[in-house]
């Protein structure tokens, strides 16, 4: 596929785009409720969520670059997370999650089950972040100090001690010659 064909494909996919956001709630009650928060609410949001991506960019960047001295442009991994977020969106019950591990292998010939273990490392570190935030929800709902400062500090051991605890287990993982997670993709997508 050439320049043109793609710049007409991404052409007709906004277009449809535009028709969907249209037909489905129209462009008149979006705007309305833009009006309603403000422009500087407004700019607030949009740069909270962006900078977001590019922690989320910087982060598997950084991923990458330590485990497989993979060091790529920061706009090339932005790129890929973007789809990748995109692909979440669009497929049903969160299935797109797969296309990271096979993202990588296209971008950078990353193993399937390489692309699947960062994977499962960045949802096992959202959900360490997650429950620091809940620690700290429940000591404010509850009003008690203690709940924050211990959901804090046990955020603060497992950030501490979590990145030797990968390595140890990457190296396990990478000495078995065909382990389950290995099995495991190539029963999925038939290619590691």
């Amino acid at each position: 596929m050439n320049n043109w064909q793609r710049n007409f494909a991404y052409a007709v996919l906004f277009a449809a785009y535009i028709f969907f956001v249209e037909l489905v709630v129209g462009w008149g009650f979006v705007w309305s409720h833009f009006q309603r928060i403000g422009l500087f609410a407004g700019y607030v949001c949009v740069s909270v969520l962006l900078l977001s991506q590019l922690v989320r960019a910087c982060r598997l960047r950084d991923f990458l670059h330590v485990e497989r001295d993979l060091m790529s442009r920061l706009s090339t991994i932005f790129y890929l997370t973007q789809v990748h977020n995109l692909v979440n969106i669009m497929l049903p019950f969160r299935s797109g999650e797969l296309s990271l591990p096979l993202l990588l292998k296209n971008s950078y010939a990353l193993p399937v089950s390489a692309g699947l273990q960062v994977l499962l490392w960045f949802r096992f570190m959202d959900f360490v972040i997650l429950g620091t935030i809940g620690g700290i929800l429940a000591s404010i709902l509850y009003e008690s100090m203690w709940l924050g400062v211990l959901s804090v500090m046990v955020s603060g051991l497992l950030f501490g001690f979590l990145p030797s605890l990968r390595v140890a287990v990457h190296r396990k993982l990478r000495s078995a010659h065909q382990n389950w997670l290995t099995k495991l993709c190539i029963g999925v997508t038939g290619a590691v």
